[in-house]
C-alpha cells in the first residue's frame, strides 16, 4: 500500500511541473502537438488530484474504520469480563440454598391461601349476624340488667309491703278477736 502511494505521489510531482515556453516549442518540432499534450497533461493532473482526494477520503475512513474496529474490540473485551464476573457469581450461588428458598416460598404461599380461606370463613360468619344499625333497637345487657334488678328491687319491695299489710292486718283480726272474746 506505501509503494502505491509513493508511486502515485512521483506521478503527481512529475504532472505538477508545468512545462516551460522552451519545452512547448520543442515539442511542436515534433510531429505531436503540444497544445493537446497541454490539455491531456492538465487532464492527467486533475484526474490524479481527483485521485489524491479519494486516497486521501479512503485514509480517512480506513483510519476511521480502525478506530471502531478498536472501540469495539474494548467493548468485547468488557463484555468478556462482565460476562466472567457473572459466571462467577452464578457459580457461587448454592443450589441447595436456592432449593431451600423456593421451599420457603411455596409454603408461604399455603400459608396465605389458608389465610385467606380463614379470612373468607370468619367474613361468613360475621355476615350472619345483623347489621350494627339494627342492634342500636336491641335491649344491651347493662340495660337488662339494670332493669331486671330494679324490677326485682321493686318487687321485694311490693312483696315486703304486702307482706307487712297482711302482717298489720292479721294482728288487727287477731287482736280484734281476742279483743272479742274476752
Amino acid at each position: 500500500m506505501e509503494d502505491k502511494l509513493r508511486q502515485i505521489e512521483r506521478q503527481m510531482a512529475a504532472l505538477e511541473k508545468l512545462p516551460s515556453g522552451t519545452d512547448l516549442l520543442s515539442r511542436t518540432a515534433s510531429t505531436t502537438t503540444p497544445v493537446n499534450d497541454l490539455w491531456q497533461l492538465m487532464q492527467l493532473r486533475r484526474k490524479a488530484q481527483a485521485s489524491e482526494d479519494g486516497v486521501s477520503k479512503s485514509m480517512s475512513l480506513i483510519q476511521d474504520l480502525m478506530k471502531e474496529i478498536q472501540d469495539l474490540k474494548e467493548s468485547r473485551d468488557d463484555l468478556k469480563k462482565e460476562v466472567k464476573s457473572l459466571q462467577n457469581q452464578l457459580n457461587q450461588l448454592n443450589m441447595s440454598e436456592l432449593v431451600d428458598r423456593i421451599n420457603e416460598v411455596e409454603q408461604y404461599c399455603h400459608r396465605l391461601d389458608n389465610l385467606d380461606s380463614a379470612t373468607k370463613e370468619l367474613q361468613d360468619r360475621v355476615g350472619r349476624y345483623p347489621d350494627p344499625d339494627e342492634l342500636i333497637q336491641c335491649v344491651t345487657w347493662d340495660i337488662m340488667q339494670t332493669t331486671l334488678v330494679s324490677e326485682q328491687q321493686n318487687l321485694q319491695k311490693a312483696c315486703l309491703m304486702s307482706c307487712l299489710k297482711e302482717r298489720d292486718s292479721f294482728i288487727k283480726q287477731s287482736y280484734t278477736r281476742h279483743r272479742n272474746r274476752h
